[in-house]
């Protein structure tokens, strides 16, 4: 696991957004089935790792993926992420 500075401010602020607007179970558990399908997925790692895959696919792939499986906040803070 990733743990530095940034990482620490960015999921701080993603609780405090969820606890704020009453999302923080659903976020939650949009982080493990997350997590979860980036473990069991390796082309999904791959193809968010690359940094040669413009923003804008992976945007569209994202959005493809997890519109409909992941609540909002989450999703835009993937994308946030992503971008």
């Amino acid at each position: 696991m990733v743990s530095s500075p940034a990482v620490k401010r960015y999921a701080s602020a993603l609780y405090s957004l969820a606890v704020d607007t009453g999302a923080r179970d659903r976020v939650e558990a949009d982080l493990r089935r997350l997590a979860e399908a980036i473990d069991q997925t390796p082309e999904l790692q791959a193809f968010l790792d690359d940094p040669v895959i413009p923003y804008s696919k992976q945007r569209a792939v994202l959005e493809r993926l997890f519109a409909e499986s992941l609540g909002p906040l989450t999703l835009r803070f993937l994308l946030f992420l992503a971008s």
